[in-house]
C-alpha cells in the first residue's frame, strides 16, 4: 500500500482511512493526544502515534497466540517504525440522539460485523481514584451486580476481574448497569456472558504479561465488534487497539501512564471551567466544549517542554519494553525502556 487512502474519519488521536464500504481500513495513529474527553489538545507528542500502532499490533498477535482471540488486525502498513496498520472494516451504527436520551433500536436487529456500542472495562483491582469506588459509595447495592457480598476496599487488588460497561457512541461516556448494557446493545444473555468471559480472559492474560515486565495492571478498557457465531448467538472480535492509553499500570507504587498529563491539567483554570461546563451541558443538553470556550473563555494550555519530553519518552519506553518481553527487535532508541524511564521520571 504505497499511497494511503483518503481520510474517512478523524478522531482525537487517530485518522481512519478508506471508503465506508471497503472490506478493510487503515488506522493512522497521530501524535495528537486527548484528556478529559476534550478531543485534540494543543500539543503533539513525538513518536506517540508509531508507538501506539506498534504496541497495538504486538498485543493483538500476543492475545491471538495465547488465548486464540479473534481480532481485526490485518497487519502493519509500511516498514520500520510505522504509525499505520490495516484492519477489518466493521460498521459503526451510531444511536440517534432523541432529546436527553439515545435510540438504540437498530441494535435490536442483532447486527453482525458491527461495533458493540459499549466500552468494556476490566478491573483487576480498585486503584486509588477509580470511578467504580466512587459509584459504590453512592450506591452500595451496585456490588450485587458483580456478584460481590460487600464493597471492596479502594486501593486493593480483587480476587477475580470485575467487568464494567460504559456507552461508547454517545456524546460523553456514561456508565451503565449490566441490564442496560445488555438491553441497549441487543445481546442475548448467552452473548452477554460470552462477552464477560472473553474480557476476563483478556484481563488475566494481560495481567500475566505485565507481571513478567515487573508492572502491575489494575484495569483497562477494550472494544469489540459483533461477528457471526457458529450458533444463533453471535461471537465477538476485539477491535480498536490495546496499549498504554487503554491500561492502568503501576510501577513500584507509581502510575505509568498518561495519567500524569491529567494531573498536570488538574492544576489549571481550564480544568475547573471544564468541570463546570460538563455539569451545565448535562443539565441543559448543551455542548460542554462550546460552553467552556465561549462562556468561561477557557481552552487547554500548552504543556511545558519537560512534560512533553516525559510523555514522548513514556510511549517509546513502554513500546520498547513490550517488544523486549516478546523477544522482538526494539523499534525505538534502545536506551528507552520502562526501567530507565522510572529512574528518570518516577
Amino acid at each position: 500500500m504505497n499511497t494511503l487512502p483518503p481520510v474517512l474519519y478523524q478522531g482525537s488521536v487517530k485518522n481512519v482511512r478508506g471508503l465506508a464500504n471497503d472490506p478493510s481500513l487503515v488506522f493512522e495513529y497521530s501524535d495528537r493526544y486527548s484528556v478529559f474527553d476534550w478531543g485534540e489538545m494543543p500539543d503533539q507528542i513525538t513518536g506517540k502515534g508509531a508507538a501506539l500502532n506498534l504496541m497495538g499490533y504486538a498485543f493483538f498477535q500476543y492475545l491471538e497466540k495465547q488465548i486464540g482471540l479473534k481480532h481485526h488486525m490485518l497487519g502493519l502498513v509500511g516498514s520500520g517504525v510505522t504509525n499505520t496498520c490495516e484492519v477489518k472494516n466493521v460498521k459503526v451504527v451510531r444511536p440517534e440522539k432523541m432529546g436527553a436520551t439515545y435510540n438504540y433500536q437498530p441494535y435490536q436487529d442483532r447486527l453482525t460485523n458491527a461495533l458493540v456500542p459499549l466500552e468494556v472495562i476490566f478491573r483487576l483491582g480498585l486503584a486509588q481514584g477509580n470511578s467504580l469506588s466512587k459509584r459504590f459509595k453512592s450506591n452500595p447495592d451496585l456490588a450485587k451486580q458483580f456478584g460481590l457480598t460487600s464493597v471492596p476496599e479502594e486501593g486493593m487488588m480483587l480476587e477475580k476481574p470485575l467487568i464494567d460497561f460504559s456507552t461508547k457512541l454517545e456524546a460523553g461516556d456514561r456508565y451503565v448497569t449490566y441490564s442496560e448494557a445488555k438491553s441497549l446493545s441487543g445481546m442475548s444473555e448467552t452473548e452477554f456472558q460470552k462477552l464477560i468471559a472473553k474480557t476476563t480472559e483478556i484481563a488475566l492474560s494481560l495481567k500475566d504479561f505485565h507481571q513478567k515486565m515487573g508492572l502491575e495492571l489494575w484495569d483497562g478498557k477494550v472494544e469489540f465488534a459483533f461477528v457471526q457465531g457458529v450458533t444463533q448467538d453471535r461471537d465477538f472480535m476485539l477491535v480498536d487497539s490495546i496499549g498504554i492509553d487503554e491500561l492502568r499500570l503501576i510501577s513500584e507504587g507509581k502510575s505509568l501512564s498518561k495519567e500524569f498529563l491529567r494531573e498536570v491539567y488538574k492544576d489549571t483554570q481550564w480544568y475547573n471551567a471544564l468541570n463546570a461546563s460538563k455539569e451545565e451541558a448535562h443539565a441543559t443538553n448543551g455542548d460542554f466544549k462550546e460552553i467552556c470556550k465561549n462562556k468561561y473563555q477557557q481552552i487547554p494550555p500548552n504543556l511545558s517542554n519537560l512534560n512533553k519530553q516525559k510523555a514522548q519518552d513514556l510511549y517509546q519506553a513502554y513500546c520498547n519494553s513490550v517488544y523486549a518481553q516478546m523477544n522482538l527487535p526494539l523499534p525505538f532508541n534502545p536506551e528507552l525502556n520502562v526501567k530507565n524511564y522510572e529512574g528518570k521520571y518516577l
